[in-house]
């Protein structure tokens, strides 16, 4: 599906403006610049993240643990706080009497700088955090000493193993009385 669009988008100048308007060229173009953060998207939130996802999947239910990767927006709104704090980046606007964004000359705009998270992310954080307590509340109890273990997941597996064949035989059971 993915193919099929990048294909698409390709082949519409319309489109590819309209996803980059200041791509120089060709949308496909990658700047030297940007291979850093490309590889610590694709090693970080790709592989380990997955990774620690799938490790979380043996601990706690699969509904809990999918329910934490909606942090993934509100840790990088923190993560990008962070870095305009402790003055790695700057941020990309300042503010001026009015509350208005203020229009940076050419020169500032060749440094990097980073859009500071707004009161539309705290709000989206705070509905985050909501949801994932429903989702947490909702959670169903283990007992204290009770979590579950390598073999317990073999006993589910193989009684669900079970389930299927009883049901398939179910299905193929013919009436020869008639």
């Amino acid at each position: 599906l993915m193919a099929i669009f990048a294909i698409l988008t390709s082949w519409s100048h319309g489109i590819s403006t309209f996803l980059c308007s200041d791509c120089e060229g060709s949308i496909w173009k990658v700047p030297p610049s940007a291979i850093p953060a490309l590889l610590w998207f694709i090693v970080m939130t790709s592989s380990c993240c997955y990774g620690l996802i799938t490790w979380a999947n043996k601990y706690a239910t699969g509904t809990l643990v999918i329910g934490y990767t909606v942090l993934q927006p509100v840790s990088s709104a923190i993560l990008i706080q962070l870095l305009v704090w402790f003055g790695m980046y700057e941020s990309c606007g300042s503010s001026d009497e009015s509350g208005g964004r203020l229009l940076k000359t050419l020169t500032s705009l060749a440094k990097p700088c980073l859009d500071e998270p707004d009161i539309f992310t705290a709000v989206g954080a705070i509905a985050v955090f909501a949801g994932l307590l429903g989702l947490i509340w909702t959670e169903p109890n283990v007992p204290k000493g009770k979590e579950r273990t390598d073999s317990d997941h073999e006993s589910d597996m193989e009684l669900n193993l079970l389930e299927e064949k009883k049901g398939l035989l179910e299905l193929t059971d013919l009436d020869y009385n008639e």
